[in-house]
């Protein structure tokens, strides 16, 4: 009877769990939703400047002189940013971005480069100082929720130590979302910029004619590149939202499956020893009827 009621607590126990996860799964679904629609709303804004640059290049202002067009064969000095969730029960989200920064950061080290890492994200932060790695600046806020404010200020400093040649790359690493049940571990370059490898589809390519600018090309890239790297930045950390929610979503609906299934396995369990206690009794019960008849 013991094994039992030991069983039935476990049960309890799981149904417990069950509901937690099934209440964290409906909360990280609504909460991927709402960061979904963020990202889909960015995307035209982003995509008509694309169409922009692409055009001016298309017209062959490749020679415009613009500090954050320089693209140094060889970069000696790479900047890092490393986006991460600052909660964890999101699956392997957290970890195949970190393997994938370490990656780089080693491979590049290996060539002779020298690496700065920027981390955003409490578990980021959580793995480099357990290591006992070295990084230049950390934040947590950007994670938790990622407002433009964030990528026009720590954008700008981005921009500020390419412009003055601290820099010969800028690098973003994240998980980019592509749909709710594929998220991709991505290596961005944000520095120097380039509007090559855009999407046709959505406005990366240039349109066909003859247009005019007013003011000249030349105006036009100076005010436009800071604004378009700082809106690849913002895009950035948008994907990476999106997909910390989706990871979490789907971390726990399987959780949720695994708890349903092991609490049928234990029922199953506890019905076997249910009944193997009441055949015992009834033995028991039959051999003294018999034990009286003799």
């Amino acid at each position: 009877m013991a094994q039992a009621r030991e069983i039935k607590k476990r049960i309890r126990s799981v149904e417990s769990t069950q509901k937690i996860t099934r209440t964290m799964e409906l909360v990280s679904t609504s909460k991927m939703k709402k960061a979904q629609d963020r990202v889909l709303a960015s995307r035209p804004y982003a995509s008509k400047l694309r169409e922009i640059m692409a055009t001016l290049s298309a017209l062959g202002t490749s020679d415009l002189d613009h500090p954050l067009l320089r693209a140094p064969e060889t970069p000696k000095k790479i900047a890092v940013f490393l986006i991460t969730s600052n909660r964890g029960l999101c699956g392997a989200y957290n970890t195949n971005v970190i393997r994938l920064a370490m990656q780089y950061v080693n491979e590049h080290r290996e060539k002779g480069s020298d690496v700065d890492v920027y981390l955003s994200g409490k578990k980021a932060i959580s793995y480099f100082n357990f290591r006992k790695l070295e990084t230049v600046k950390t934040y947590i806020e950007p994670s938790n929720e990622p407002r433009y404010e964030h990528a026009e200020e720590i954008g700008s400093s981005f921009i500020d130590g390419f412009a003055n040649g601290r820099y010969d790359r800028v690098v973003l690493i994240y998980t980019r979302f592509v749909s709710a049940g594929r998220l991709q571990p991505t290596i961005d370059t944000l520095l120097p910029f380039t509007s090559e490898g855009e999407d046709d589809t959505e406005g990366g390519a240039a349109k066909k004619g003859d247009p005019l600018f007013e003011p000249s090309p030349e105006e036009i890239v100076q005010s436009l590149l800071p604004l378009m790297v700082k809106t690849r930045f913002y895009e950035t950390l948008l994907n990476a939202q999106a997909s910390e929610h989706s990871a979490r979503m789907v971390a726990m609906k399987m959780a949720t499956d695994n708890a349903g299934e092991l609490k049928r396995t234990l029922n199953r369990f506890y019905n076997k020893e249910r009944q193997a206690q009441i055949t015992q009794e009834l033995a028991e019960i039959l051999g003294g009827v018999e034990a009286l008849k003799a």
